[in-house]
């Protein structure tokens, strides 16, 4: 048995790290920058595997910019710092080219001002001992957190182009 060396596995490691770095464009999913607000780049980064395999599944590609890159040289100010939090996504349909285009505010999952949202839902329920059946609702609550923004968005943007 072959014993490698600390800096041989050392490099073995790098290269394979380098070679998943390079794998994150491909055809189904790209991020065009890196200068996306808070830590939400290295999010995407982490989620790229996950949102690639949707893409690929369901045969569309997803882009993620800043969209100030789509500023021209004379817009205001006030614009650069509205898109300074937020994110382009665009969804393509890779065979009919239909192609639909997001901006979404990135949360800050660190800020205390986090969205809450509640969904409802109706549910019947057996009521064996009396024979009858209660109609009731049953609402549910959850944390809405970056990553849930961004996957929610991509799916709602795939329904529409593969329509």
């Amino acid at each position: 048995m072959k014993t490698q060396s600390v800096r041989q596995a050392f490099m073995r490691v790098f290269k394979s790290n380098n070679n998943k770095s390079k794998n994150l464009n491909n055809k189904y999913f790209e991020i065009k920058d890196t200068s996306i607000a808070y830590d939400s780049y290295e999010k995407i980064c982490e989620a790229r595997e996950t949102i690639a395999n949707y893409a690929k599944k369901n045969n569309v590609s997803v882009q993620i910019s800043d969209p100030r890159r789509y500023l021209g040289e004379h817009d205001s100010g006030f614009m650069e710092n509205y898109l300074s939090d937020k994110i382009s996504i665009i969804v393509t349909n890779l065979k009919t080219k239909l192609s639909e285009e997001r901006i979404i505010p990135v949360i800050n999952d660190k800020s205390p001002q986090k969205s809450i949202y509640a969904t409802s839902k109706r549910v019947i329920i057996d009521i064996a001992s009396e024979g009858l059946q209660k109609v009731t609702s049953v609402k549910s609550y959850f944390e809405e957190n970056f990553l849930r923004n961004l996957y929610r968005n991509i799916s709602e943007m795939t329904n529409i182009v593969r329509e």
